[in-house]
């Protein structure tokens, strides 16, 4: 069962607030997730709405990427003492039928704790969702979004490109039936799985795919080495200065030579701002396009890594990417 976005416009409404929701749409998991505006007499504030019936902080602070300049509104059944004060400290406002509380904006501030649920709280959702974004998982999702054909081709060939098992991808693809991402990969469903993915990416794959990180020149045009993908802000340097440099390798030592960090002079004292990762995907065309030392990353990935910063200003530029590729 889906969580029902008006009992929270009810909920809100006797704490004296406001709560008007735009374009609601239910995700596959149930969740909703839409712009939202709350206000109180002549007091009003933008604000990202997240319904969901499971709370938790990761999955919040994802949903905080994606909230852009909009402070995020999380609303569930119930929210118990400790995760709240981890989304006060989060900067995530809250609300549940519990009656608890925590939203903040002009001169209104409402903060209600220690409320316990009057009934039992509604079965856990479904884990697909959750399981379609573990590490593996959204190695083949990206594969998928990266590349849409490949939702047409033998699963051999996404496992190829995902850089997985056949049998990973055959489970997956059954999760993606399974939650309602069905080919076409297009439209509205494609841009929700795409918004999930990228989402779940700093707290899941991200980390995973870490191989070190530096201090050193982050000028694309002096970067030695090969088989070299970029990816971050310095992938889009034509719209915006960078200020950092994130880049995806096979691995840190390179063929008949010295090793990258060696290569560029990157150091490990000072502030990082070089951000170095693993390599996961095989792109189906790239045997079909001469070799070149340098590539952009696939544009999701891109996408995924100028979301993942926080940075209001490459947020803005990481939605424009997405209004040209999606």
């Amino acid at each position: 069962m889906a969580i029902d976005p008006d009992a929270a416009v009810t909920h809100l409404n006797d704490l004296g607030l406001t709560l008007e929701l735009e374009s609601t749409e239910e995700v596959p998991n149930g969740d909703i997730f839409c712009w939202a505006t709350l206000s109180r007499g002549g007091v009003a504030a933008p604000y990202t709405f997240l319904g969901t019936r499971r709370v938790r902080l990761a999955d919040a602070r994802g949903a905080l990427v994606l909230a852009g300049d909009r402070p995020l509104l999380l609303w569930t059944h119930h929210i118990p003492p400790k995760t709240a004060d981890a989304l006060r400290r989060a900067g995530i406002q809250y609300a549940d039928e519990a009656g608890n509380a925590h939203i903040e904006f002009g001169d209104v501030l409402v903060d209600i704790r220690g409320r316990r649920p009057s009934g039992p709280a509604p079965q856990s959702p479904t884990t697909t969702a959750t399981n379609l974004f573990s590490t593996s998982r959204s190695q083949i999702v990206f594969a998928l979004l990266a590349w849409p054909a490949l939702w047409k081709a033998p699963q051999r060939e996404i496992a190829q490109a995902s850089g997985v098992s056949v049998g990973l991808v055959n489970d997956t693809l059954r999760l993606l039936h399974g939650s309602g991402y069905d080919l076409p990969a297009s439209g509205r469903r494609s841009g929700a799985l795409l918004d999930h993915w990228a989402a779940a990416f700093p707290s899941g794959l991200a980390p995973r795919l870490r191989l070190a990180d530096f201090h050193g020149d982050i000028d694309v045009e002096n970067l030695r080495g090969t088989s070299i993908y970029i990816s971050g802000e310095s992938a889009v340097r034509d719209v915006i200065r960078p200020a950092t440099l994130t880049i995806y390798v096979d691995d840190l030592t390179q063929p008949d030579g010295p090793s990258l960090p060696i290569l560029n002079r990157w150091r490990t004292d000072g502030t990082m701002n070089v951000f170095v990762r693993r390599k996961f995907w095989r792109d189906p065309g790239a045997e079909e396009r001469p070799s070149e030392p340098r590539r952009l990353s696939p544009w999701p990935l891109v996408y995924a890594d100028l979301l993942a910063t926080g940075d209001p200003r490459l947020r803005t530029v990481a939605q424009d990417l997405r209004d040209h590729e999606a």
